[in-house]
């Protein structure tokens, strides 16, 4: 699976991507902003600057105005800030679909 590192990238953009990459692969759609905003704790704007961030570097594509349109560019990769040692490759991923 590969890791990506990517020091530019804030803790909160790593976690949007992880969430995002976790709807993607449990539900086959990519989560709301609402249910991102939810699962992260996070503000709707940090939400979109993380999705705009994201596009930019290449990690995601998706088209505007569109609802759950979110695509991941590798479906297989993790994003880190550091390097990870080969024993830690599993990354805190939240639940975005829990009710609360």
């Amino acid at each position: 699976m590969p890791i990506v590192v990517d020091p530019k990238l804030t803790p909160a953009y790593i976690a949007v991507y992880h969430a995002i990459r976790e709807g993607i692969i449990e539900h086959g759609i990519s989560p709301s902003q609402s249910e991102l905003r939810r699962a992260l704790g996070c503000s709707t704007t940090t939400i979109i600057n993380a999705v705009r961030e994201l596009k930019k570097k290449g990690h995601i594509t998706g088209e505007k105005f569109v609802a759950r349109g979110i695509r991941l560019v590798d479906p297989e990769r993790k994003l880190s800030r550091v390097p990870l040692a080969p024993w830690d490759e599993d990354l805190d991923t939240p639940n975005v679909w829990a009710s609360d």
